[in-house]
Parts: structure tokens; C-alpha cells; sequence
């Protein structure tokens, strides 16, 4: 033990704090540049980093502290109370160590004309790479300066299939189920507009009827193990900051679109934007709206 490298972490998310108290042992998921992944025996998957973004799951490093050079995906490390032991460094956490955990708010309908004008700001200084899919999609729908309120909310109701074939309301469990595991990668863009959703979804006063924890045990055996992680805090009304801040901004108009832009973008190739439709439909579905 002691020719290990010892390293502190700055800070811990608050979920991944508690999925490692209940653990033993993590295997390697995942290797990038700036970040190795661990998947817990309970399913979760904890993500270690040099970046600077906070969320439930991730741990942060010190500034200028470097990841453990050695293990490879499918390779166990072994976790004891407050410490990650990989093969060449020991990963502290204790006291000292930050915890994060986003603080509770709530998003009110009467507010939804101010929300969809920051949206509007926000997407208009977003480059739309995608020509399909749910940002081409879903967005312009919600965002279309010109249309009507009623406008809006018949064509979401239409895009979205909320009624059955007798013209009954599905229920919304029903509504998102199919957007499960629906693209490619660790996070499909599907599992990414979910996320934006139940996000949305947690924070909403007086919001429409949905078991998001059923999403959330569907997530399981559906998509990622990665996405899944992410779904079942989004659930929780948690999110990685990034995606937070944003939330936060469009209910509050807290901090610039400039910065909340440049945020959306550093969160993955498109994950950024997918959530980002997921939270917008979540305000301005009909069964809410």
C-alpha cells in the first residue's frame, strides 16, 4: 500500500458517495481522456475526473492531480471506506472532501412566457448540426416564434402520440417508454432527452401524473448502464451542473445564454441539446402547459 500514489478527491457527488458506501469492489467500464468510469455491483456507474463539472455521480480530482495510468476496461478495483484502490494510486475521500448535491427549486406555469423566451435566446446561438432526430424535431416545434400557444401544444400532442387510437389521453409513462436505449452510443440520444424530461418533470409545481421511478427501473434492463445511472438521478431531480444551471436559467434567467450555450455544448457531441428538448417538451407538453 504504501508504494501507491495517494490522491484526494475535491469533490463527490452525492449519489456516488452513497453507492460506494454500499461497496466493495467496482469493475473498470470505461477509459477517456479525461475520466475513468467504474461500475458498481449494484448497477451504478460512478465516473472519476480531471474535469471541473460536478454531478451526482462524478468525482472530481484536485487541480492537477492525474487520473491511475494503470488498469484496463473489465479490471477490478477494490473500495474501502473513503478510498478507491487502483493498481498504481489510492483515490481519498473523507471530510475534506466537497460533497455536491444541487440545491432543491421549483418551476411554476405561470412563469412559461419567460422561460420561452430565454429558450429561444438560448437555441438561437446554438449551431444546429443535426438535420434530424429529436433536436430537429422537437425544438423548432416549441420554439417557433410565430405559433400560437394552441399551435404549439397540438402539434407536441401530435409529435408525441399522447392520445390512443379512440382519442383518450395514454398515460405518460406510456408516452416516453419508447424513447429507451433509442440511438447509438453510451448515451442514446433518446436516454439523453429522458434525462432532460424527468429533470424538468422533477422540479415542476403541480406537474401532470408520471411514476418516474417506473422509467427508471425500465431504464435497467432497456438501455446503457451508464444511461441508466443518469436517468435514475434525473429522476431524483439530479442532474450533471451543467444540465441543472440550464434548468435553473430557463425558470430563473440566472447567468448568461452565452454561458448556458457554451455549457450544453461541452456536455457530450449532442447530449446537451437532447436534454435540452427533453426539459423544454417537459414545460410545455398540454397534460402541464
Amino acid at each position: 500500500m504504501s508504494s501507491h500514489l495517494i490522491n484526494h478527491a475535491k469533490t463527490i457527488g452525492h449519489q456516488a458517495k452513497w453507492h460506494l458506501q454500499k461497496s466493495q469492489q467496482a469493475t473498470i467500464s470505461g477509459l477517456i481522456s479525461h475520466g475513468i468510469f467504474l461500475f458498481l455491483k449494484d448497477g451504478a456507474i460512478v465516473f472519476i475526473t480531471s474535469d471541473p463539472y460536478r454531478g451526482p455521480l462524478t468525482i472530481n480530482l484536485e487541480p492537477g492531480a492525474s487520473l491511475p495510468k494503470e488498469g484496463n476496461p473489465g479490471d477490478s478495483v477494490l473500495i474501502h471506506p473513503g478510498q478507491i484502490v487502483f493498481p498504481d494510486q489510492i483515490l481519498q475521500f473523507d471530510h475534506t472532501t466537497q460533497l455536491w448535491k444541487p440545491a432543491p427549486f421549483t418551476i411554476h406555469a405561470n412563469g412559461l412566457e419567460a422561460i420561452l423566451k430565454r429558450a429561444q435566446r438560448l437555441v438561437s446561438l446554438i449551431p444546429q448540426s443535426r438535420e434530424d432526430g429529436i433536436f430537429g424535431d422537437i425544438l423548432p416545434i416549441i420554439l417557433n416564434p410565430v405559433s400560437s400557444w394552441e399551435e404549439k401544444q397540438l402539434l407536441l400532442q401530435k409529435g408525441l402520440n399522447l392520445e390512443d387510437g379512440d382519442g383518450q389521453k395514454k398515460r405518460l409513462e406510456d408516452v416516453l417508454l419508447p424513447w429507451l436505449g433509442r440511438g447509438r452510443g453510451l448515451t442514446p440520444a433518446g436516454d439523453d432527452f429522458l434525462c432532460g424530461f424527468l429533470l424538468a418533470h422533477s422540479h415542476l409545481f403541480n406537474a401532470p401524473p408520471l411514476d418516474r421511478r417506473e422509467l427508471a427501473a425500465q431504464a435497467k434492463n432497456r438501455t446503457t448502464a451508464l444511461s441508466s445511472s443518469l436517468i435514475e438521478c434525473a429522476a431524483q431531480g439530479t442532474a450533471d451542473e451543467r444540465l441543472v444551471s440550464t434548468l435553473y436559467y430557463l425558470a430563473y434567467g440566472e447567468g448568461s445564454p452565452e454561458q448556458h450555450k457554451e455549457e450544453l455544448l461541452s456536455y457530450g457531441s449532442s447530449s446537451g441539446i437532447d436534454t435540452l428538448a427533453g426539459m423544454l417538451t417537459a414545460l410545455f407538453m398540454p397534460t402541464f402547459s
